[in-house]
């Protein structure tokens, strides 16, 4: 079984740290734990690779500034990378893993914020 979403979805759920809460969830199943950590480290892959395309888009349209490169934020070279990098957040990414089965709520407490729950949406199924 595999899930389908954009890789923005998954920067989002990672730099929110939705995933590390869903990790570390209390009231999880075995089961559910197991596939909430191979879903961390699959994600976390796609994360990294993520940051690394920004980076290369970073240093090509930016200029050095010291041991680093940035983008003047009202230059033209910002809104360029902004459309090539949207692109990319767009993209469809398939992590081969399983949706996490969250608890019923009356079975089982899940420490879950509400806010973790809509940005974890696609990557859990609910009870039900």
């Amino acid at each position: 079984m595999s899930v389908k979403v954009k890789l923005g979805e998954v920067i989002n759920a990672v730099e929110t740290k939705a995933f590390a809460r869903l990790a570390n969830a209390e009231g999880l199943s075995f089961k559910a734990a197991y596939d909430a950590a191979k879903l961390v480290k699959r994600a976390q892959a796609e994360y990294d690779t993520a940051m690394e395309a920004r980076n290369k888009l970073v240093k090509e349209h930016g200029e050095p500034d010291g041991d680093k490169f940035s983008i003047k934020p009202d230059s033209e070279a910002m809104s360029v990378f902004v459309r090539e990098f949207a692109v990319l957040l767009d993209s469809e990414v398939e992590l081969d893993v399983t949706p996490v089965q969250l608890p019923v709520p009356s079975e089982n407490k899940c420490d879950l914020r509400p806010i973790d729950m809509v940005i974890l949406a696609p990557f859990v199924k609910l009870p039900g």
